[in-house]
């Protein structure tokens, strides 16, 4: 990556965040086709796909995810 120009290395992020949101696009479309009247499909769709956000955050804010060296240094940034 640090090879590469900043430009290139942009346009690749956009490329993946179009070919993401395409993916979202294409399951709630799906969804939506399988129960057009009442919509539950759709609405289990919207809650699977933010589910995963959720956690990312959670983890995120948290810091559950890293080793203890790591959150060591995690929490004495936050502090500072």
């Amino acid at each position: 990556v640090a090879i590469v120009s900043p430009d290139k290395v942009k346009s690749c992020f956009q490329k993946w965040s179009l070919i993401k949101f395409a993916i979202y696009g294409a399951t709630l479309w799906r969804a939506y086709s399988f129960d057009p009247e009442r919509g539950y499909c759709m609405l289990g769709a919207v809650a699977g796909l933010f589910v995963v956000r959720v956690v990312m955050a959670f983890m995120g804010f948290t810091g559950l995810d890293l080793k203890k060296e790591d959150k060591a240094e995690w929490k004495k940034s936050a502090n500072d």
